[in-house]
């Protein structure tokens, strides 16, 4: 298959996902822009990205969050060099934007790669979990990937409680990673703590690629 020719697949299955996204109430339209994710693409084509970074098709769906989703604070933790949080904020109106990494070397490229991009985000070396407990504002949208030599993604609990009170209600929570195979057993946990229909109002496993993103939405 050529190339301009899986671009249009994968941006025909993210308006199905944009639409049930919208259906479900993570999202406020079930507008995707095809043309503006071009214009980011363009801007975004300068960074410096891993090879552990989103797929193609994830990027899409995370500029089509941002895009339909009235924001006013983005969290990111566990951000490396920005490119997965960079799709999120493209086009979103948050006035603040923070990119959590523990990394510095990675955090240190983040700030490069965002030094002509707008909104630009403040990234900061430091532990997310740390920083989430000392924070005293309230966050619209939580994207979650850390990944620890220790822990690996078993963090993602301990994130989204040092989160929770912060997350406005309606809040978003989009964790990347959720379907890997070998971090199945630790995300059980975290699966398990979405699943708590008490604090979330609804929750999607977005199987579409060998990683996943699971969106959740506090009540």
């Amino acid at each position: 298959m050529k190339s301009i020719d899986i671009e249009k697949k994968l941006d025909n299955i993210t308006e199905k996902i944009t639409e049930r996204l919208c259906e479900e109430g993570f999202i406020n339209s079930a507008y995707y822009d095809r043309e503006g994710y071009y214009r980011k693409k363009e801007l975004i084509k300068n960074f410096y990205i891993p090879k552990t970074s989103i797929t193609k098709l994830a990027s899409r769906i995370l500029y089509s969050i941002g895009l339909n989703s009235a924001s006013h604070t983005i969290v990111g933790a566990g951000t490396y060099t920005g490119h997965a949080i960079s799709w999120l904020i493209s086009e979103s109106k948050a006035k603040f934007v923070y990119a959590l990494d523990i990394d510095p070397a990675a955090t240190r490229i983040a700030v490069d790669n965002f030094s002509n991009f707008k909104p630009k985000p403040n990234c900061i070396n430091i532990d997310a979990e740390s920083w989430l407990c000392q924070y005293d504002g309230s966050i619209d949208i939580l994207y979650i990937d850390v990944d620890t030599i220790d822990d690996g993604k078993k963090k993602y609990v301990d994130i989204l409680e040092a989160a929770y009170e912060k997350i406005s209600a309606n809040g978003i929570i989009i964790a990347h990673d959720i379907n890997e195979e070998k971090f199945q057993e630790d995300m059980v946990a975290y699966k398990k703590v979405i699943a708590n229909s008490g604090k979330f109002k609804n929750s999607i496993n977005l199987n579409i690629d060998d990683f996943g993103l699971a969106i959740t939405k506090k009540k």
